[in-house]
């Protein structure tokens, strides 16, 4: 008869797996550390010389350090564009100060066609200008004078530029 095999306990075997790995692991690695760590012998260096090469030194002594080997370009930053020049701009001028308050239509007595004059007020001197076509108007900053007069609009010249105003616009003083 045969004796029946024994069970081994698991824990037992683990244990003896575990320490024949471990020292196992620690074998390679300090075979590992050794290599790499070993001193090496430092050999002969020598600097060749390529063929057709004039400049290359004779001996194998030290070369001093050349810092003028490194003083290259290594970019070109783009060039800045030159400023635009400048033009001198006439500054716009002043707002008109006067308001356009209404436009009358006169019929002469002798029975002539009918004249349109404008209202218009001057808020600097607080006065209330009447005007038709071609009269001239002078305030305490410019001159002006009547360029067109339409049932609805009045048109000022001041020599540089022609203004405008009418009974329609939106932007009236005080609203």
């Amino acid at each position: 008869m045969t004796p029946t095999p024994t069970r081994q306990d698991p824990v037992l075997a683990l244990r003896r797996t575990t320490r024949r790995v471990t020292a196992v692991g620690l074998t390679v690695a300090a075979c590992v550390a050794a290599w790499a760590l070993w001193p090496l012998e430092p050999g002969p260096i020598t600097l060749a010389t390529a063929p057709g090469r004039a400049d290359a030194p004779a001996s194998t002594a030290h070369v001093a350090f050349n810092a003028d080997a490194f003083k290259v370009t290594l970019w070109t930053p783009t060039p800045v564009p030159p400023p635009a020049p400048v033009i001198a701009q006439k500054p716009p001028p002043p707002p008109l100060k006067l308001q356009l308050i209404g436009i009358t239509r006169d019929t002469p007595v002798d029975g002539g066609a009918p004249e349109l004059r404008a209202a218009l007020y001057d808020p600097e001197s607080d006065q209330m200008l009447i005007v038709a076509a071609g009269e001239k108007i002078i305030t305490s900053q410019a001159r002006y004078t009547v360029a067109s007069l339409t049932a609805d609009t009045i048109e000022l010249a001041d020599g540089e530029a022609v203004r405008k105003l009418s009974l329609n616009d939106e932007r009236r003083p005080g609203t």
